[in-house]
């Protein structure tokens, strides 16, 4: 496990003041018109259920969105805040049910695209710089209200992906399972459901990205774990593993399925929190 960029000259790594320092970079040489590429949606969850839909762009796209490809090629945290931070929210502000906006008809459409769209951009004033702090999504660059936005290419969209957007009577969660089993992870399948392109015609509608991650990786994990309720008992195990600066260690028993999970955060004191799941499944969070 490479952790070597945790600590720099003897202090504790902030990624915080690493956000600032490279947003105020980006900052110096923005521009308030510009063509440029966008490979992801931001739906934001405040105001609800009128909210600001973000079309996530750069003028020159770099892998700024492509949390496979970090992991595969052991990108560390300081590089992806840099490539996050180049990507502006450009964003304005819908109702979740407005399919009749062709603002939110292009994010669909840019959703749906396996690679990012060649975009141009008009905002309303050149983007400035503002900390923000989510935990719970990937960061990103300024927030800028949008002025005017279109697509000057088409889509890259799949067959699969078309066919399942395009099927208004299949439930949401059977068009997530019908995805994930074709090879589209669960990135890929954030995207679709946040901008309102799956589900039965009558309850498709905008999700915010942070409810979106979580309905995408409930629906995943109980098809797992059925699937795992099923496997033969097995002897004791540990594992190893990581993925974009988390770092698991797995404990294997051999007894019916159920689990606990400990997570603790790199630092002096290391506080840590427990979650766990019985048999039976849970409807909330552990306190």
């Amino acid at each position: 496990m490479n952790t070597s960029w945790i600590k720099t000259k003897g202090k504790t790594f902030d990624p915080i003041q690493l956000k600032v320092a490279y947003q105020k970079q980006y900052n110096a040489t923005a521009k308030q018109d510009y063509s440029g590429q966008a490979p992801n949606i931001f739906v934001g969850k405040y105001g609800y259920p009128n909210i600001n839909v973000g079309i996530l762009n750069t003028e020159q796209y770099t892998q700024n969105d492509e949390p496979l490809l970090w992991s595969k090629n052991n990108t560390q945290i300081p590089e992806i805040i840099g490539l996050r931070t180049q990507l502006v929210n450009s964003y304005f502000k819908t109702s979740i049910h407005s399919f009749d906006d062709k603002m939110i008809q292009m994010a669909q459409e840019i959703s749906q695209s396996i690679k990012p769209v060649d975009v141009e951009i008009n905002l309303e004033q050149k983007p400035q710089f503002k900390l923000t702090l989510n935990q719970e999504a990937a960061p990103h660059g300024p927030n800028t209200k949008l002025k005017k936005a279109e697509l000057t290419e088409n889509p890259s969209i799949p067959h699969a992906i078309d066919k399942t957007v395009s099927d208004t009577d299949l439930k949401a969660t059977s068009g997530l399972e019908q995805l994930w089993k074709k090879g589209y992870d669960e990135h890929t399948l954030t995207k679709l459901l946040t901008v309102g392109n799956l589900g039965l015609k009558k309850n498709r509608k905008l999700v915010p990205t942070r409810w979106g991650i979580t309905a995408v990786h409930s629906t995943i994990g109980n098809i797992l774990v059925k699937t795992i309720k099923e496997f033969e008992q097995y002897d004791y195990a540990a594992y190893f593993g990581g993925y974009l600066g988390n770092y698991y260690m797995l404990l294997f028993f051999p007894e019916p399925w159920q689990y606990e999970l400990f997570e603790t955060i790199i630092v002096e004191s290391m506080p840590f929190s427990t979650n766990y799941e019985p048999y039976d499944g849970r409807k909330e969070y552990a306190h």
